[in-house]
Parts: C-alpha cells; sequence; structure tokens
C-alpha cells in the first residue's frame, strides 16, 4: 500500500499494535492537522509504504508487537528526521529506511535497517509505478506441412517487487505437439537486475525435431530443381537439444547487449534422395555437440518497435562455437536498417544493409542465411523497404 504525503512539511507516525496491526498517521507540520488516518491489518495488507516527497519531514514508528507488518519509509527531498522506537519480537527488522540525503538525521533503534541501493527510483515516489503480478496462459492450434496440425501452448508468470518496479522476473513455458510426431518443449527466463543494471537470462529447449526448413546448399553456386522441391529433396530436420545462459544489460530504451554461454546437443538426419544424401562435403549432419559463446548487440532508435515510420536500428552478432577435436568456428551478422518518412506523403522509405562472414568449421545450420529477413550470398532489392546484402565468403548457407 502506498501513502504518499504533500510537497510540505509532515509528521508521519506509525503505532505498531499488539495485534500485528498498524496505525498511520500523517499531519500538517504547521498547525498538526489531521490529513490522513488508517489501520491497516496483518490480514490485508503485506506492506505499507510512505513517501514523505518535498520539504522536511518527520517519521515515527513506535509501539510494541509480536508480528508487524512491514513498513518502508523514503524520506524524499528534504532534510528528514527518521526514528523507529518501536519493539518487534518476531519477524526481523520490519522497518525499511530509504534516504539519500546526507543531512538526514536517521534514529534506526533496533527494529529498522538503512537501505543503500544504487537504484535511484527507489528514493522517489512513482504513482504510476505499482503494478500487480500477472499469470498467462496461452493455447492456440496452427497447421503448417511441416508439422500437420499443431497444439501450441505454455504459460507466461511475470512477477514484480518494491526493489524492480517494472518486473523482478519473467517465466515463460512453452509446449508444441504435432499430429507428424514433432514436438517442442522450451523454457525461457529472466532475473531482472540481477547484477545492478544487469539482467540474467536462462533458457532451454528440447525439439524433436526443430524444423530448419528447406536448404538448398552453401555459396551462391547452388542449383534448384522444381520437381525436386516437390518432392523435399531440400528439406532438412534438425533435432535439438540446448541450454543457455546470459547476461543483458539494456540500455536507450530498447537497446540492448548481451552475453550468451551455451551448449546443444545437435541431430541432423540423413535420408535417402535428399540434398544431404548428395553432399557429402557439407559438414554438420549426424550428431554433433557444440558449446558456444555468443556476443550480441542492438541498437534500436526507432520511433516504433513494430511500426517505425523514422529512426535506425543496428544489429550486431559474433558466435564462436567449440566441438572439439580442434574443431572450431566463427559467424558474425551485421546489419543496419533506417527508416524515413517526408512530411508531406504518407509513405516511409526503409533502407536495410547487411553483413555476414564465417570461419572454421562451421554446421551448415550455423552458417549466415539468405533469408527474408537476413540474407548472405548475394544481392537483392525491394521497393518497400530497400534491401541490400553484401558477403565476404561464399561460406553461407541458402534456405
Amino acid at each position: 500500500m502506498d501513502v504518499p504525503g504533500t510537497n510540505k512539511k509532515e509528521y508521519f507516525h506509525v503505532l505498531r499494535q499488539p495485534d500485528g496491526s498498524s496505525l498511520v498517521e500523517i499531519r500538517q507540520m504547521k498547525d498538526s492537522s489531521l490529513i490522513y488516518r488508517r489501520l491497516f491489518l496483518p490480514d490485508e495488507t503485506r506492506e505499507i509504504r510512505l513517501y514523505g516527497l518535498h520539504g522536511g519531514d518527520h517519521f515515527l514508528v513506535d509501539g510494541r508487537a509480536d508480528k508487524a507488518i512491514k513498513l518502508r519509509l523514503v524520506g524524499g527531498a528534504g532534510e528528514d528526521e527518521i526514528i523507529d522506537r518501536s519493539d518487534i519480537k518476531r519477524g526481523g527488522k520490519r522497518t525499511l529506511i530509504y534516504e539519500k540525503n546526507n543531512d538526514a538525521v536517521l534514529n534506526p533503534g533496533t527494529e529498522a535497517r538503512i537501505i543503500k541501493s544504487w537504484n535511484e527510483e527507489l528514493y522517489h515516489y512513482d504513482r504510476t509505478a505499482f503494478a500487480y503480478n500477472t499469470y498467462f496462459p496461452m493455447v492456440l492450434f496452427s497447421f503448417n506441412t511441416f508439422n500437420g496440425l499443431m497444439l501450441n501452448g505454455g504459460v507466461d508468470f511475470t512477477r514484480r517487487n518494491f526493489h524492480k518496479r517494472d518486473y523482478s522476473t519473467r517465466h515463460k513455458f512453452g509446449f508444441q505437439l504435432g499430429t507428424l510426431g514433432n514436438f517442442t518443449l522450451s523454457y525461457d527466463s529472466e532475473i531482472h537486475h540481477l547484477l545492478q543494471k544487469w539482467d540474467l537470462l536462462l533458457h532451454a529447449a528440447w525439439a524433436q525435431p526443430d524444423n530448419y526448413n528447406y536448404f538448398f546448399g552453401i555459396g551462391n553456386g547452388i542449383s534448384y530443381n522444381d520437381e525436386l522441391f516437390k518432392n523435399d529433396y531440400y528439406l532438412v530436420r534438425l533435432n535439438r537439444l540446448e541450454g543457455s545462459v546470459a547476461l543483458q544489460r539494456k540500455f536507450w530504451k530498447r537497446s540492448q547487449f548481451r552475453l550468451y554461454l551455451g551448449f546443444s546437443q545437435n541431430d541432423v538426419p540423413v535420408e535417402e534422395n535428399t540434398i544431404l544424401a548428395d553432399s557429402a562435403s557439407i559438414f554438420g549432419t549426424r550428431d554433433l555437440d557444440i558449446a558456444y559463446t555468443t556476443k550480441y548487440l542492438e541498437i534500436d532508435l526507432r520511433d516504433h518497435k513494430v511500426f517505425p515510420t523514422r529512426g535506425y536500428r543496428l544489429y550486431a552478432a559474433q558466435e564462436l562455437g567449440f566441438m572439439g577435436q580442434s574443431r572450431n568456428y566463427g559467424t558474425t551478422d551485421l546489419f543496419i536498417e533506417y527508416f524515413l518518412s517526408p512530411r508531406l506523403f504518407p509513405l516511409t522509405l526503409g533502407l536495410k544493409a547487411g553483413y555476414g562472414n564465417s570461419y572454421g568449421d562451421v554446421p551448415f545450420y550455423k552458417l549466415p542465411q539468405f533469408t527474408r529477413t537476413r540474407a548472405c550470398g548475394a544481392f537483392s532489392a525491394t521497393v518497400s523497404p530497400a534491401t541490400a546484402a553484401f558477403i565476404s565468403t561464399p561460406s553461407c548457407a541458402s534456405l
């Protein structure tokens, strides 16, 4: 429960009651006029937060109880005085003091603790900061030629607390079941501000199979046959069990940097009358275990994440893989996109340029790919958005 004062000098008094309740009164310092009074019951309230805002406020906590409601005192701006004379027998220190002013008078006694934090948001009142924990289940059906009719489902959890205003943790469980025997299980978690402004990301997935779509070869000298395509000659399936841990640092609203460490067990079955059976030189078929590290940087200065009309976005990623027996690889992906909208015309021009590079023994499913969103091995251009993609080596997988 948030209880803010005003920008004037006020007197906050909290009386701990023997039954565990807390009586809160706020009076004007000038004439002792009562402006707020409420009795908080422990069965109804887990936490009380008193905000002094501006002005030199006075906080006093006293009374005795076996147990008490947690109390947060946020002095705000001004030379405040905060005193705790309460006596709580069980439950640890139930009064937490947030005060940054060096001229403030703090007397925590035996029941209060002074909180020191790098997060400046904790020392100021934000009337929009409170949000409930959320739970969002989802079930839907889909269909595609790879998996047949699919049942997709999962659940998202978002947890919040006082020290992490936007969210403290996010958890997402997901599954897919297909009528052709395919299934996928996944788990993703984000622990917000684990190391000051750094987040911890956890990921695990098991896919049998994780479709790799159509694979047409490596480099620019590939061939394509429409009849072979209809007979699934180019179809490749990838079975994968993987897990990763990452540190994430968000900045400039939607920009972020991530550093991943991960491990994956991969299996690409080689079926008769397919491109993999006819291309013995392609590396990455059968069983392959990969330990990898990835550096990822995204600078997003667009005015809208989904429907941008101006601004630019830069994406850069580098992955290093280790497979044992002195087999290593590296891949680099880079692209930039720019959006511009003239004032006189309802038209948005989008320009996109990309670069891909690889070296070492790269499994074919780790190579830079020629797709609609990421490209290498060729140059292409369209009217909206215009796209340019360049390569530095012929090691490129075309999908």
